[in-house]
């Protein structure tokens, strides 16, 4: 009976170790919140931390009910990607102009400013037992899984520009100090010494 429950006990820990989670997402910002102007473009910076086999990210996609603009997957094959192996963290900040991150925003010029679209990043990945840049890398005999996720929430929130009358006051405003101290000194006179 002993023999019976030690065996049962050594198994269900074989399993529980076995479906332990592989990798895991974290968005910069860590919270997945953004905020972006009409017009303008933003996205999110991420690690992907692995501890078992090699993981190559297949696709990105940010789904929300509501949109706010149009969204672009930047860490995808075969431009942007790397091999993450056994206890190894990818990162990567945003940046569109190098493209770089999960993906980006483009939000619309319409948009109103308050605007939120909250949704989901999904990150689909496959996990293989060698490497697949290792030059004996056989895809049949030594994938693990594919078709993985992993998810996180995720928003963007269209902000407002400052108004063009608040830059226009503080201009006036410099403008009026700058006179004001021109003035105080319009009155003096510097006189020569022979005079």
């Amino acid at each position: 009976m002993v023999f019976a429950r030690l065996l049962v006990t050594s198994v269900l820990c074989m399993c529980a170790s076995s479906t332990s989670m592989a990798a895991l997402l974290t968005l910069d910002p860590a919270n997945g919140a953004l905020n972006g102007l009409p017009g303008l473009t933003t996205g999110w910076g991420f690690s992907v931390s692995n501890d078992t086999g090699y993981l190559v990210i297949t696709s990105v996609d940010y789904s929300a009910p509501v949109t706010v603009g149009m969204w672009e997957a930047y860490a995808i094959l075969p431009s942007n990607f790397a091999i993450v192996g056994p206890n190894e963290t990818w990162s990567q900040p945003f940046d569109s102009v190098a493209q770089t991150g999960l993906g980006a925003v483009h939000i619309n010029d319409f948009e109103v400013p308050g605007t939120i679209s909250s949704g989901v990043i999904a990150v689909e990945y496959d996990l293989f037992s060698v490497s697949p840049a290792d030059p004996d890398f056989e895809p049949d005999l030594q994938t693990l899984s594919v078709g993985n996720v992993l998810s996180a929430d995720a928003s963007v929130t269209v902000t407002s520009a400052p108004e063009p009358a608040t830059g226009l006051l503080l201009l006036a405003g410099a403008v009026l100090i700058i006179l004001s101290r021109r003035g105080r000194y319009r009155g003096l006179v510097i006189r020569s010494p022979d005079k």
